[in-house]
């Protein structure tokens, strides 16, 4: 049992990095997903401001 939990652990990993990989080429290749990640974050919600508030994210403001 704890190899396929140790198995099932690596799989999620992996799914977990192409997931992440293709969104980040996506976003890489895309000025209007770029536009559109600069609207979530600094639109109304200031998604940005508070992560920042919270310490998540280092104080210099986005270009």
């Amino acid at each position: 049992m704890h190899t396929s939990v140790t198995q099932a652990i690596l799989d999620a990993i992996i799914d977990a990095f192409d997931a992440h990989s293709t969104m980040s080429k996506q976003a890489l290749d895309s000025s209007q997903v770029r536009e559109g990640l600069k609207d979530v974050l600094l639109g109304p919600g200031q998604l940005y401001e508070a992560l920042r508030n919270k310490g998540a994210l280092p104080v210099a403001h986005p270009r």
